[in-house]
């Protein structure tokens, strides 16, 4: 910027009407400044994040414990026959090869 253009603006500014700033300027402008230097505002800062930070720390605990009651919880023991319904049935089919060598290994009878 040359002296020529500082002449231009100094002339444009000098033909301005000189205007009075509000009373608390000084004051919002400081409180800005605050709030721009905290970067936290308002009753968002006071109350949500200590609220949002409360119910994270509840979830994570609630999912913990479930997640640690899935890792040690017994494992239900289930027979095959139970599932199938084979309980119901002898150990060998009558007069079969099974039952004979049964009968013949406990000693049984002349079969």
């Amino acid at each position: 910027m040359d002296h020529r253009d500082f002449d231009i603006i100094t002339r444009i500014h000098s033909g301005l009407p000189e205007l009075e700033p509000a009373a608390d300027l000084t004051d919002r402008i400081m409180a800005g400044i605050e709030m721009a230097k905290t970067g936290r505002s308002g009753w968002i800062w006071r109350v949500l994040v200590p609220a949002a930070a409360a119910l994270f720390v509840l979830f994570g605990i609630r999912i913990g414990t479930q997640i640690m009651d899935a890792w040690f919880e017994e494992p239900a023991v289930v027979q095959h026959a139970e599932l199938t319904g084979l309980e119901h049935f002898e150990d060998y089919p009558p007069y079969s090869v099974g039952e004979v060598i049964e009968i013949a290994a406990k000693g049984g009878g002349n079969e």
